[in-house]
């Protein structure tokens, strides 16, 4: 922190003079690493400044502003109590220029909120929110919030832009600083009092997600266990791929597309031959080809989707080349994805290729190339790809890395497989409104077949349910026979069993007509006299 002359304040507050201060606070995050700047000035007289670091994994950039608020926050807190200043009049005023819109709406949503919402103590970043709003609901100095656009010196000279807008900059610069030169990870989170709790998971804070997250604590070690024994992993194979990315791919997805991935990465499709085996589906054969059992790795290589295929993979180079990514990782990611789509247990080779691409063949191997499409990537791609954006000069660093590169191939393939999906679908539902229907009552036909099949066993008095001829019933539109069924079907089954208790009734059992049967078997005596001719009676 830099103090120009520590008793300034205190000096021009005792003097009675009306007060305006400006106050421009930034942040700024990369990784696991985050930091702050922010500059008081009153008029175009810098004051104060200061720059810190950001505490939490992967912090963001909402949490490096927000520590930056909470730090002039605090310290004009601190100041006042140890100058012991007291309340001043006329009361000055504290204009705060913070080039996050998002954390203005926030501060002063809640500032105005006429009542306790528990919930919110499960937002994110709850314990900084906490903390400022303590301090400046307590501060004897009123602060009114502005919005300021930031890097607007990366078109214009420092020196023509207005002085709050220079004053940005001059805490972005604090806080770009010391995020280069001084910025180290932090697991452990200072606790805030404001805030009432902290939580923390085998030694890290915890700061966002906090349902999530205590659900994943819980079960994680069990999925985990899970999944190396479904696909045969080793735990330095499963500790290998990159769980994070994934998720936060997944992210940028609508829901629909979400909730199909999630499925499709867990093996939960309702694929023909997962709806054949619990008896919801006619057929397990592929709706598109008709002859092949059709799994969820059949949906994509299934003879009839050789057009999706091309273009997946022409897009897919485009979306990389577009990405700037590395070239070579460019051509194993290609024909890893042709090998798995082609043979789901495919191997690449190692051979011929440098150490830093043998390494990442063998260590996708082990992971399995079919595993690409569910997200699953080793970490060594993503090691290649940000040196390469490191010692690439047409690369922009601060721009570029490889998270982000992997965010957008997943992205990509993940919405080309969601394209793959409606395809199927219309394969089997239809794609036009004429073609719905006719496979609507496809699907109707059985259920139809087996109700009036049971005709011959009802009574005579609930016989006139099919009154109306099946070649008829099947002529009715799919809306109307799917109703029919629903109302007819606990009928039929009612009937049945009336049939039933009506033949047990009306009908008597034969063994009473019956001669009993000698219990034990004849002796040899009485086997001969049996057979023994009787005598004439004269």
């Amino acid at each position: 922190m830099s103090l120009t002359r520590p008793q300034t304040l205190r000096t021009l507050l005792s003097a009675g003079n009306e007060l305006i201060f400006q106050l421009t606070t930034d942040g700024g995050a990369r990784d696991d690493l985050g930091s702050f700047g922010w500059e008081i000035a009153i008029e175009r007289e810098i004051i104060w400044t200061c720059k810190g670091p950001t505490f939490g994994q992967l912090p963001g950039s909402f949490r490096a502003e927000s520590y930056g608020l909470l730090s002039a926050a605090l310290f004009l807190d601190v100041y006042f109590s140890y100058y012991d200043t007291p309340s001043p009049d006329p009361q000055p005023i504290i204009k705060c220029y913070i080039d996050s819109m998002s954390l203005i709406d926030r501060v002063l949503r809640n500032l105005n909120r006429t009542y306790v919402n528990p919930s919110r103590c499960l937002a994110s970043d709850y314990d900084l929110e906490s903390g400022i709003l303590f301090i400046i609901t307590n501060l004897p100095i009123a602060i009114s919030f502005f919005h300021v656009k930031s890097h607007q010196d990366d078109a214009v000279p420092v020196e023509a832009l207005p002085w709050i807008v220079q004053m940005n900059v001059h805490a972005d610069q604090l806080a770009t600083d010391y995020l280069d030169n001084h910025a180290k990870p932090s697991s452990i989170v200072p606790f805030i009092p404001a805030s009432g709790a902290r939580l923390n998971i085998n030694g890290i804070t915890i700061n966002r997600r906090f349902p999530q997250q205590l659900r994943l604590a819980a079960s994680g070690p069990n999925i985990c266990t899970h999944l190396m024994t479904r696909n045969n992993w080793t735990e330095p194979t499963f500790r290998s791929i990159n769980w994070t990315v994934p998720s936060k791919a997944l992210l940028t997805l609508e829901r629909s597309t979400q909730i199909f991935i999630i499925k499709f990465a867990h093996d939960h499709l309702p694929t023909r031959r997962h709806m054949y085996r619990i008896k919801q589906a006619e057929t397990d054969k592929c709706p598109a080809c008709h002859h092949i059992v059709e799994s969820a790795w059949h949906i994509f290589s299934c003879p009839r989707r050789s057009i999706w295929r091309e273009k997946l993979l022409k897009t897919l180079h485009d979306t990389l080349s577009h990405n700037r990514t590395q070239p070579d990782l460019t051509l194993i990611l290609l024909q890893g994805i042709r090998g798995a789509l082609s043979n789901p247990t495919f191997q690449m080779s190692a051979a011929n290729r440098e150490p830093q691409f043998v390494s990442l063949v063998n260590a996708q191997n082990k992971i399995g190339w079919q595993h690409i499409l569910k997200g699953r990537f080793s970490n060594r791609w993503l090691q290649i790809q940000q040196l390469h954006i490191r010692t690439d000069p047409d690369i922009d660093p601060t721009t570029q890395s490889s998270e982000r590169w992997l965010k957008q191939v997943l992205n990509h393939i993940w919405t080309s497989l969601w394209d793959v999906w409606i395809i199927r679908n219309a394969d089997l539902h239809g794609r036009d409104n004429a073609e719905q229907e006719q496979k609507r009552k496809e699907k109707l036909r059985p259920h139809v077949i087996a109700l009036y099949a049971t005709v011959d066993s009802l009574l005579a008095c609930d016989k006139p349910i099919f009154d109306t001829p099946i070649r008829d019933r099947l002529k009715a539109p799919s809306r109307e026979i799917a109703t029919w069924i629903r109302l007819v079907t606990p009928t039929v089954k009612r009937a049945l069993a009336d049939a039933k208790s009506y033949l047990l009734r009306t009908n008597h059992r034969i063994e009473p007509f019956m001669t009993i049967a000698r219990p034990d078997p004849l002796t040899r005596d009485e086997q001969v006299n049996e057979l023994r001719p009787v005598s004439r009676l004269d």
